[in-house]
């Protein structure tokens, strides 16, 4: 691919490996480079895209079945807090503001460890 990123890249989109023109201009010699290949071509055989991208569905089944939860028994945990219903969805906004880029970035970081 005709480099117009500006950076090196190489990818693998299940059908090919793609490899920008400027990654060459840092390839050492044809191991360094067949090593890259294997590497992207790993990537398809151990299914590193597909288990993300189930990870990432379930981890949001996940969060978008507790706000349901949440929601169903909000008479009981709203009051709580001094929270009316009229303010559900700015409470809500801000549980998930804090709590839910805080559980995303630890789920991301497990994923892209394990993978």
């Amino acid at each position: 691919m005709k480099g117009q990123s500006g950076h090196s890249n190489c990818f693998v989109d299940s059908s090919r490996v793609v490899i920008y023109d400027s990654l060459f201009e840092h390839v050492k010699d044809r191991d360094h480079m067949i090593s890259i290949i294997r590497h992207e071509i790993g990537h398809e055989v151990y299914w590193h895209i597909t288990k993300k991208v189930i990870m990432r569905i379930l981890y949001y089944d996940l969060l978008f079945a507790g706000f349901t939860f949440l929601v169903n028994i909000k008479d009981e945990w709203l009051p709580l807090f001094g929270v009316t219903f009229n303010s559900l969805f700015l409470c809500m906004f801000i549980i998930i503001h804090f709590i839910h880029f805080k559980i995303a970035y630890y789920v991301y970081e497990v994923v892209e460890r394990s993978v």
